[in-house]
């Protein structure tokens, strides 16, 4: 399983500037619920911003697979274009956002046979914090302090 067939661009020193959705369900534990979710990431350097819409399907065996898909707008989600100064997008959906999200690295994980590789899990790496994507029928993002325990077998780490 390689990210980098879904995505194209570094995330390594970029800055996760929010998760995004239509309805979150937020639990004690810092646990956002939906159907998908969408990521703003801006490079830091040349400020330029895309996004990871990240959604999921349930195959024949019942397994969740985890999509990435790397896009210039925050599509499904509704959104207004700033017309004068940049062209920058307003997201007009829910929002969770934290300050320590200068992103070191991304991990992904999941299941592993003879034959087949299934992304079911993305753990973004910052500073003093960890953001945790799981795929499901209701998608989880977990937003800790602690190095969370991750079921399933390594795959890649994308930089």
């Amino acid at each position: 399983m390689n990210l980098r067939s879904q995505t194209q661009k570094p995330v390594q020193g970029c800055i996760l500037e929010g998760v995004y959705g239509y309805q979150f369900h937020l639990n004690e534990n810092f646990t956002l619920s939906s159907s998908e979710f969408v990521l703003k990431i801006r490079n830091i350097v040349n400020k330029e911003c895309w996004f990871w819409k990240l959604s999921w399907f349930e195959d024949e065996n019942l397994d969740d697979h985890l999509i990435v898909n790397e896009q210039d707008t925050p599509e499904p989600l509704e959104y207004m274009q700033e017309p004068i100064i940049s062209d920058e997008y307003f997201v007009l959906s829910s929002r969770f956002g934290f300050s320590d999200n200068l992103i070191h690295k991304v991990s992904g994980y999941g299941l592993k046979g003879k034959d087949y590789e299934i992304l079911t899990t993305l753990a973004f790496e910052f500073e003093e914090s960890y953001l945790l994507v799981k795929t499901g029928p209701m998608m989880e993002v977990r937003y800790t302090k602690q190095k969370p325990e991750i079921i399933g077998e390594f795959f890649f780490t994308y930089n």
